[in-house]
């Protein structure tokens, strides 16, 4: 639908001024804040699965417990930097007062529109016509995407970002090689060692 209107509307985007442009798009992010925050008040979702075992071990990690039965991260170590830095929010959130689900949700709520944002401002410094720019704008905030799996379960799709900035110390851009910096040590080390054992 979003298609079929974008075709048949694109002259008229395409004489919408900047000013104009500006006001679709502070009010399309702005319903849909509100739209997320009710989402996630009236609608939550039973965690299951990965999201599972990475946020179960990150609140025992920000809680001071070193110690449990796990063998899930000698499974799927590539989880291992998420649930790290994740137990550093839930940390930081006990400091302020707020429970794991408010920090997860203000940690998702950050994370996936400081994307959506992104996307649209990279759109716009293309200087690509404003129906595209429109289009974009529409599918970010009008479909699914920003109101479901990537808003109400952990999004580790942000996993890569956190891998990056883990690798970022011994990073080369010539040879495009990343080599565990300390940051990762620090993870690992800092998880228990029950983990490890099978």
């Amino acid at each position: 639908m979003l298609l079929i209107a974008s075709y048949y509307l694109r002259p008229f985007f395409n004489r919408l001024g900047i000013r104009q442009i500006k006001t679709i798009t502070y009010l399309a992010l702005t319903l849909m804040v509100v739209g997320q925050v009710l989402i996630l008040i009236f609608l939550p979702v039973s965690v299951y699965h990965d999201p599972y075992r990475v946020l179960s071990p990150a609140n025992q990690l920000a809680a001071g417990d070193h110690v449990w039965q796990n063998t899930y991260f000698w499974r799927y170590l590539n989880n291992v930097p998420i649930t790290y830095i994740l137990s550093k929010f839930f940390a930081l959130g006990r400091i302020v007062h707020l429970s794991n689900n408010i920090t997860i949700h203000l940690l998702t709520l950050g994370l996936l529109n400081a994307f959506i944002v992104l996307v649209l401002k990279t759109s716009a410094d293309l200087k690509r016509p404003q129906s595209t720019f429109l289009g974009l704008l529409a599918f970010l905030t009008a479909t699914p995407f920003a109101y479901t799996y990537y808003l109400q379960v952990f999004i580790l799709i942000c996993q890569p970002c956190w891998t990056s900035w883990l690798f970022s110390d011994f990073y080369s851009a010539g040879h495009k090689l990343a080599l565990p910096g300390p940051r990762l040590k620090s993870a690992w080390v800092s998880l228990p060692q029950h983990c490890w054992a099978c």
